[in-house]
């Protein structure tokens, strides 16, 4: 079974996956993704992480959200795909934040671990682009 990408069964496979992981005491934060021109319009989602845990990831605007980050599409895209580093498009303006950068940095060591990767590429081996 495949998901599609960016619709609500493909953030509820990321919570859902993501479960299992070890906790991580203090990788945590609200983040809202604004990913622009893609084949269906604009998707706003939020991802809550609390202690290394995906808690909430919903589709739509969260105004409590304290960063904001915005990408296109296809970056978006081949950030998923393992083909973009997430550091790189940051410090290359592929995205831009809006909002308490520290809160994204906490996530790094997170993003970055073997465990996280592996959950990623099961993901991956079920989403639909």
């Amino acid at each position: 079974m495949t998901v599609k990408f960016l619709s609500q069964d493909w953030l509820d496979l990321n919570r859902e996956l993501a479960a299992g992981l070890a906790e991580q005491p203090g990788a945590s934060a609200m983040m809202m993704y604004r990913i622009t021109d893609g084949p269906d319009g604009d998707v706003v989602f939020c991802t809550d992480v609390a202690d290394g845990r995906i808690v909430g990831n919903e589709l739509g605007e969260n105004p409590d959200a304290p960063v904001t980050m915005t990408v296109g599409y296809d970056d978006f895209e081949k950030m998923t795909r393992g083909q973009l580093d997430a550091t790189a498009a940051l410090m290359q303006g592929k995205v831009t934040v809006d909002g308490d950068l520290s809160k994204v940095m906490a996530l790094m060591p997170l993003t970055t671990s073997a465990d996280y990767q592996a959950v990623q590429q099961q993901v991956l081996d079920q989403t639909d682009f």
